[in-house]
C-alpha cells in the first residue's frame, strides 16, 4: 500500500493562515452572541490516533487543531463516525476546552455518534437517548407486508446461489429499523429564566 501524503508543517502553517483570515469565503459562519450556529459532521473513522507517519487511517496533532478550529466556528456539533475507540474524540475534546461532550452507546458498523456544544450558550439537559422502531411496529409491517419480504429474500438466495461471491444487502421493500441507530439528547440555550429548549437528532444515514 502506497504510504499516505501527510502535509508538512510549512504547509499546515499556509492552511492556517488562510484559514484564520478568509474561514468565511470558504463557508464557515461568523459565531455572534445573539445567534447559535450548528453543524453536522462526518469524521470518517474517527478513531485510532496515528502513531507513525505511515498510518492511512489516521489523523496528525494538525489535523486535530485543523478540526478543532472549525468547531469552533458552531456552537452545537453533531459528529457522526466516532468509532468505538474513543481515542481521537477525546484528543478533539482536549483541544476545546470551551465545549461539552455527549457520547452514544456503539450502534452498527462499530460507530458511535457524538455531540460538542459551546459551554455558556448550549445546556444540556435531561434528554439521551438512542432511537429506535418499537417492535410490535415492525411485526405490523411484516404481517401486512409478509409476500413482498418473502419476494426479497427469495430474491436474495437465488442471487446467492448463482454467485456464491454475491454480497450485496437483502433489498428489503420497506425498512424495519436502523444500521446505525440515531441518538437524540434535549439542550437548552438563552437565559435561565426563558430558555429555549429543543431536541438535537444525531443520525448516520444513507443517501
Amino acid at each position: 500500500m502506497a504510504e499516505k501524503k501527510r502535509f508538512t508543517e510549512s504547509e499546515w502553517a499556509k492552511i492556517f493562515a488562510e484559514f484564520n483570515t478568509r474561514g468565511v469565503d470558504y463557508g464557515l459562519p461568523a459565531s455572534r452572541v445573539d445567534s447559535y450556529v450548528v453543524a453536522s459532521w462526518n469524521l470518517r473513522q474517527f478513531g485510532t490516533i496515528a502513531k507513525n507517519d505511515r498510518s492511512d487511517r489516521t489523523r496528525d496533532i494538525e489535523a486535530f487543531r485543523f478540526i478543532a478550529s472549525v468547531i469552533t466556528h458552531f456552537d452545537l456539533v453533531a459528529i457522526q463516525e466516532v468509532k468505538d475507540d474513543l481515542a481521537s474524540l477525546r484528543q478533539l475534546h482536549k483541544l476545546l476546552p470551551e465545549y461539552d461532550l455527549v457520547v452514544s452507546d456503539t450502534t452498527g458498523n462499530e460507530e458511535r455518534l457524538a455531540f460538542l456544544y459551546r459551554i455558556g450558550k448550549i445546556r444540556r439537559t435531561a434528554l439521551a437517548a438512542d432511537v429506535d422502531i418499537p417492535m410490535d411496529e415492525v411485526q405490523l409491517t411484516l404481517r401486512a407486508n409478509w409476500k413482498a419480504f418473502r419476494d426479497a429474500l427469495d430474491e436474495y438466495g437465488r442471487n446467492k446461489t448463482a454467485n456464491p461471491k454475491y454480497n450485496e444487502r437483502v433489498r428489503l421493500p420497506l425498512p424495519l429499523g436502523f444500521d446505525r441507530a440515531p441518538h437524540c439528547v434535549s439542550f437548552a440555550a438563552g437565559s435561565l429564566a426563558a430558555p429555549v429548549r429543543f431536541v438535537a437528532f444525531n443520525a448516520h444515514s444513507y443517501y
